[in-house]
């Protein structure tokens, strides 16, 4: 998609009417006054400026605070909210948070390990001003018991009187039922001390905030990119820990006192073990899991804003995370710098990412799957961001080649196409990997994006599936962040062949809402799998894929009764074939087709109904 140059020009002139790294103009103020305001309020705790270009929930703490000296203190709406909004709804898409009028970003979703049906996403929800949000109505909840069919939206109640939340929320989920969701927090006194606090519930709607992580209200720094996990292995001797993992960073230096760290609780969060310094290194997204026999292992990238190449590594404890063993895994190009310094794509205007590190462990196999992030730089002109695949069997030691995400599909396979923001679940019944990622790879132009998915195995001949039809430009994500935003991460889950993904979109719009997307078996007996997440009709990937000619599968779901049409086009758009033109009364279907007189090459294969049409790629090779 080619952007004509009056496009640039707008583009570029609303990226210098809003602020340069943070939430929405204060109301009727104008930039230069709040930039002032953000400058004093840096200027009150010292090295403040290295922690605001460091860590995000000290920048949106700084942000708030810059509101309140503009708004001469909260207003009573900002004063009173608690979790009133328990209103249910049904979606008519897949954004779940269309009635809130913030931004969402930073996603994470969990599914009940006791009944599948229930999820719970949670994301940031960055709020200008009294409008809301989470730090003056705290962090979002949106909780569906249905498998997506309907969804609750609700907030965790506030920390404190003291303390309010500042994002980088994940959440965890035990076998025993309860979901955990993690999240930093910082003081309203003036002294702007972070913490680290976990919520707890056991059915996804009613909340519960713990003790909090950091007991020393005294440490001089802030706190970032927290990971959470629940040891659910039967055999570890601490079966239902609760860990967390976190960025400390001291206050003027990469040297000061920065690192990794990690705490657990072993009574529901009321209580943490003294906080473990972990690594002497500035580290980014931390990611935390736990093993067959107990195992704790927490990977991470190497930070380091004066270098390029920079290091993945991965660090293994056999005693409960008292101790670790340090795994070098692989270096990785850093991403292109941004004008404010921060590694991005899409140009020096575009989104923020990182090429992070994830991981996930089969609890059957003690199997570790994991996904890591660099930059090709065999396109000198137009480097990317390329995700590889590596797995281990004895904890680390030893690891498979690394395979490149995305290149099965010969429609998709091209070179020169972003793959960034990966997810790792594994699913503990069936024992299947996933990765899901942002890819712009539909895009000739290397622009627009959309969340896929992938399944991880030795070869990689699973076909990556986009969890949505229609792409979306990040670019234009800018009005809750002045910049290009759509989170450092996004999360996926998996359990009992339930897969339920969340990911941050902007559709119409320059803000961020929260999309889902969930897979759920509807006939056990037959393998059939519907997706819930919507009233929309719904096309499953054809089988098989590539096909050889001869029978092609596929399911598909209709809301509504319907006059649907099913046919077979060229990739310029012409109908070749029409297998199959009824009326067809709602539900779901599986449907088997003869194919085998297309000669080789890429097609489509269309669902056309009242309601709208969907579509699929279909490559057939003799």
């Amino acid at each position: 998609m080619k952007r004509p140059f009056w496009f640039c020009i707008v583009l570029f002139s609303l990226l210098l009417s809003v602020t340069v790294n943070g939430q929405d103009l204060h109301p009727n103020v104008d930039n230069t006054v709040y930039q002032k305001a953000i400058e004093d309020e840096l200027t009150i705790y010292g090295g403040s400026r290295y922690l605001y270009d460091n860590a995000d929930g000290y920048q949106r703490m700084i942000q708030n605070y810059a509101q309140r000296r503009l708004s001469n203190g909260l207003s009573d709406t900002e004063r009173d909210i608690t979790n009133t909004d328990d209103s249910i709804y049904t979606e008519s898409t897949m954004d779940i948070s269309s009635l809130s009028i913030n931004d969402q970003d930073e996603t994470t979703i969990a599914i009940s390990r006791l009944n599948p049906k229930i999820i719970v996403v949670g994301a940031n929800d960055v709020g200008a001003g009294s409008s809301g949000g989470m730090v003056t109505s705290g962090m979002p909840v949106y909780s569906t018991v249905d498998a997506g069919k309907s969804w609750k939206t609700l907030r965790i109640p506030r920390p404190t009187s003291s303390y309010a939340a500042y994002g980088d929320p994940i959440i965890a989920t035990g076998d025993s039922g309860f979901f955990y969701y993690s999240y930093l927090v910082a003081k309203q006194d003036g002294s702007k001390q972070m913490n680290l606090l976990v919520a707890f519930s056991h059915d996804g709607i009613k909340w519960t905030n713990g003790t909090l992580v950091i007991p020393d209200d005294s440490i001089r720094g802030a706190e970032d990119k927290e990971s959470l996990w629940v040891d659910n292995s039967k055999s570890s001797p601490h079966l239902g820990r609760v860990y967390i993992t976190w960025l400390h960073l001291g206050g003027d230096t990469f040297g000061d006192d920065a690192g990794a760290r990690i705490s657990w609780s072993d009574d529901r969060c009321k209580t943490w073990s003294t906080p473990k310094h972990l690594t002497d290194s500035v580290v980014r997204f931390s990611e935390l899991r736990t093993g067959k026999n107990g195992e704790v292992f927490v990977s991470f990238s190497v930070s380091d804003y004066g270098n390029q190449t920079l290091q993945h590594r991965l660090l293994v404890s056999g005693d409960g995370g008292n101790s670790f063993l340090t795994r070098n895994l692989s270096n990785f190009i850093q991403y292109p710098r941004r004008y404010d310094h921060y590694p991005s794509l899409k140009g020096s205007f575009g989104i923020r990412a990182y090429p992070y590190i994830t991981q996930d462990v089969d609890l059957k196999t003690n199997r570790i799957h994991l996904v890591y992030g660099s930059r090709s730089a065999s396109l000198v002109d137009s480097p990317y961001a390329v995700l590889y695949y590596i797995n281990s069997t004895d904890l680390g030691n030893t690891w498979t080649n690394p395979l490149a995400l995305g290149l099965s599909n010969p429609q998709y396979n091209a070179l020169g196409h972003d793959r960034f923001c990966p997810w790792i679940s594994v699913d503990q019944k069936t024992g299947e990997a996933y990765c899901s990622y942002y890819s712009s790879e539909r895009d000739p132009d290397n622009i627009l994006i959309a969340a896929f998915r992938t399944k991880l195995s030795n070869d990689l001949r699973d076909f990556p599936s986009p969890l949505e039809d229609s792409d979306f430009d990040p670019t234009l994500l800018i009005k809750a962040q002045g910049i290009p935003f759509i989170g450092d991460y996004q999360g996926s889950d998996s359990y009992d062949s339930v897969y339920a993904a969340a990911w941050t979109e902007g559709k119409g719009s320059t803000d961020g809402d929260v999309f889902v997307y969930i897979e759920t078996p509807n006939h056990p007996a037959s393998g059939v799998k519907v997706v819930v997440h919507s009233s929309n009709i719904w096309l499953s990937n054809p089988s098989p894929n590539p096909s050889r000619g001869g029978m092609i599968s596929f399911s598909y779901y209709l809301p509504h009764e319907s006059i649907m049409e099913i046919a077979i086009y060229d990739i310029s758009g012409v109908k070749l074939k029409t297998l199959m033109q009824a009326k067809s009364e709602s539900g779901t279907y599986t449907k088997e087709f003869i194919i085998g007189d297309l000669p080789s090459g890429a097609y489509i294969l269309r669902l056309s109904s009242s309601e709208g049409s969907i579509q699929k790629n279909v490559i057939v090779t003799k």
